[in-house]
């Protein structure tokens, strides 16, 4: 009798299973086509790659406050945050809606400002191109004046002919003043 009761048993799971499985199928459940299951594993890279790109941008701030509070190796320090920073946005790639455009500005703007700090004036250029490339407008600081403003007066600090024009940018006081007082100390 228990060999009977076993054997009905295990008829009645075998016809629940397919009978469930004939609802999968009938929802598109069991093919990786459905639309349910591509929709849940895109949001599942778009969680994966926000979380990644906030730990990067953790990573980053984190050797920029090491730099700013050591005075030994404040130049590798600068370098080392420029070079995560500047990555972070590859990170995010196509699923970047849910960080803000301003937040990806800032932490790709404090990558450029640490490579000009790092004395990496070449990268920080190319960076500051790719900035103007990938973000449809400027960061201005607390003072009114332009980030793009005044990181390309301090890349272009060679060219004193540009000193009206400098006068005329959205440029930072004190980075204007120290750009004027280096042309006239550079001529004596």
């Amino acid at each position: 009798m228990k060999i009977k009761l076993n054997k009905i048993i295990l008829t009645i799971g075998a016809l629940a299973l397919t009978s469930c499985q004939a609802s999968f199928k009938d929802y598109g459940l069991l093919n990786g086509n459905s639309k349910v299951i591509s929709s849940a594993q895109s949001h599942q890279k778009y969680l994966n790659s926000t979380r990644e790109y906030d730990r990067c941008v953790d990573e980053g701030y984190f050797f920029d406050k090491k730099a700013s509070d050591s005075k030994d190796n404040s130049i590798s320090l600068y370098s080392k945050s420029a070079e995560i920073l500047s990555k972070c946005d590859q990170i995010v790639g196509n699923y970047n809606t849910i960080i803000s455009q301003d937040q990806r500005m800032k932490n790709y703007a404090l990558s450029i400002q640490n490579y000009l700090k790092s004395g990496r004036l070449k990268v920080a250029s190319l960076k500051l191109e790719d900035f103007k490339n990938k973000f449809d407008r400027d960061l201005i600081y607390s003072d009114g004046s332009s980030f793009i403003k005044n990181t390309e007066a301090i890349l272009d600090i060679a060219n004193e002919k540009k000193g009206l024009d400098l006068e005329m940018t959205n440029s930072n006081r004190k980075i204007k003043s120290e750009l004027k007082r280096i042309w006239h100390w550079s001529k004596k």
